[in-house]
C-alpha cells in the first residue's frame, strides 16, 4: 500500500528529475503551494494554485543544465509529511545553485492538498543574479 510518505518522496524524486507532470497530477483540484515569505521582498513568495505553481517551477527549473533534489529525511504523521531536503544545480553557463529545504505536504484522500516550502531565499536571489550577470 502506498503511503503519503511514499507519495511525498516520489514527488521529490520527480522534482529532482524536473518531471513535473506526475507532481501536479497528484494535486487535489483545490491544491495550493505556499512559500511563506514577504511578497514585497521576495518575488516567488505567496500562495499559488497548482497551475500557477507549475508555471513557476517550469520557468525556474527549466533554466538549469543540471539539477538534483535530495531527500535527507522524511517524517509522516497521518495526512502530513515533512521532508528535509537539499538541492544543487548548474547552468545556464557557470551559474551555480545550492539550497536547503523544508517541505510540508498535506494530503487529502491521497492527493496533495497543500505544500508549504521553506528555503533560503537569498540563495535563490544569488542564483538569479548569476544568471542575469551572464545575460542568460
Amino acid at each position: 500500500m502506498t503511503t503519503n510518505k511514499d507519495r511525498a518522496i516520489e514527488a521529490c524524486r520527480h522534482l529532482s528529475d524536473r518531471n513535473l507532470d506526475p507532481v501536479f497530477a497528484a494535486f487535489d483540484d483545490e491544491g495550493t503551494w505556499t512559500m511563506p515569505y514577504l511578497p514585497e521582498r521576495f518575488a516567488f513568495a505567496g500562495r499559488r494554485n497548482k497551475a500557477d505553481m507549475r508555471a513557476l517551477l517550469d520557468g525556474f527549473l527549466g533554466a538549469f543544465d543540471t539539477f538534483e533534489f535530495r531527500v535527507e529525511q522524511a517524517i509522516a504523521d497521518g495526512d502530513w509529511v515533512a521532508i528535509k531536503g537539499a538541492s544543487t544545480g548548474t547552468g545556464p553557463g557557470t551559474a551555480r545553485y545550492e539550497n536547503t529545504y523544508h517541505l510540508l505536504f498535506h494530503y487529502r484522500d491521497g492527493k496533495v492538498l497543500e505544500v508549504r516550502e521553506l528555503f533560503d531565499p537569498y540563495q535563490v536571489e544569488a542564483y538569479i543574479q548569476q544568471v542575469e550577470a551572464q545575460g542568460a
